[in-house]
């Protein structure tokens, strides 16, 4: 539950810094990407693995900016997003970043694929979505940074294996018009408003085949589910 108060807070200041640099930068095309590595039975490889072209791919990002290098990933004016790990096929451990960019133009994919490989020394995953007429939801962005573990597909001993190895590692990154997005510090349960998790939690607790209705009366939410 924690971890939920402090993805929801950072998911409203995201919103936040987003709609203030889509509207400063009308120009720029709003880009979903996913990055992904080899998948492993060690942690701690995949991790690293994933990690390194991360940085990698800030160092490209930097010396573009300087004008000491072209790269795709370069064109990238700034970003943010998350490093998620769940258990993949195979059972083997399969860590991915999610991340949210502003770029003008658009990517050359095959590019980026080559220029990933290189970054991660063998991995060719990278997945480009454009997001039509910029159309921003908070959905989009809790599907980027809701969460970096999916506790509710791993057993408990994996849990406690990727709690071990994930505690004080940065999972949240940033870069160039995105940098400095305030991370939260205070979790007290004072009420977020508009975001879509009462909606996301009933999904996920009763299954897509129902209908929600969220009303108020006498200062109490009562949830009513309906079968669809």
């Amino acid at each position: 539950l924690c971890g939920l108060r402090w993805s929801e807070k950072l998911v409203s200041e995201c919103i936040r810094k987003a709609e203030q640099l889509m509207d400063k930068y009308p120009d720029l095309n709003l880009i979903f990407i996913t990055l992904t590595v080899k998948n492993d039975e060690d942690i701690k490889v995949v991790y690293n693995r994933l990690d390194t072209g991360l940085k990698r791919m800030a160092m490209s990002m930097r010396d573009a900016r300087r004008g000491k290098s072209s790269s795709e990933f370069g064109k990238i004016v700034g970003m943010f997003g998350s490093i998620e790990i769940k258990r993949g096929s195979g059972g083997l451990w399969h860590p991915h970043f999610h991340g949210l960019a502003l770029v003008p133009g658009y990517f050359d994919w095959q590019k980026m694929v080559d220029e990933w490989l290189k970054k991660t020394g063998g991995s060719r995953g990278v997945y480009l979505e454009k997001i039509e007429h910029r159309d921003f939801s908070p959905i989009t962005v809790c599907e980027v940074i809701s969460y970096s573990l999916k506790v509710s597909t791993l057993s408990f001993d994996d849990q406690i294996e990727a709690y071990l190895f994930l505690r004080g590692k940065r999972l949240f990154r940033s870069w160039g018009v995105f940098r400095n997005i305030k991370l939260p510090d205070d979790l007290a349960d004072d009420e977020i408003s508009d975001l879509p998790y009462y909606e996301l939690l009933y999904s996920f607790a009763y299954g897509k085949g129902y209908e929600i209705n969220l009303i108020m009366e006498d200062s109490r939410v009562i949830w009513q589910k309906q079968g669809v």
